[in-house]
């Protein structure tokens, strides 16, 4: 099977249709684009990714995350909705 180069354009373009944005991302998921001189942008996947609070839910929306670690490297999260700040 013979191989072709493929050069994506670097960044996701969500307002043009899948049909008309042939070299570039349409939708993606967990990933970024690192400068490169020569193509431009490489895409790279986003690891690390691990469940720090297990079954928490919250009946308002969640407006942000502030995860720490305190000096004898225990972990924490603060979570701010909007009916009060929770620690995990």
């Amino acid at each position: 099977m013979p191989h072709q180069m493929l050069k994506l354009l670097p960044g996701v373009n969500t307002n043009k249709t899948i049909a008309l944005n042939e070299a570039a991302l349409s939708s993606s998921n967990l990933i970024r684009f690192i400068p490169d001189q020569t193509l431009g942008g490489l895409p790279q996947k986003l690891g690390g990714w691990t469940q720090f609070v297990e079954n928490w839910t919250s009946a308002t929306p969640i407006k942000a995350l502030l995860a720490w670690e305190d000096t004898n490297n225990n972990p924490h999260l603060a979570i701010g909705a909007e009916d009060a700040l929770y620690v995990a």
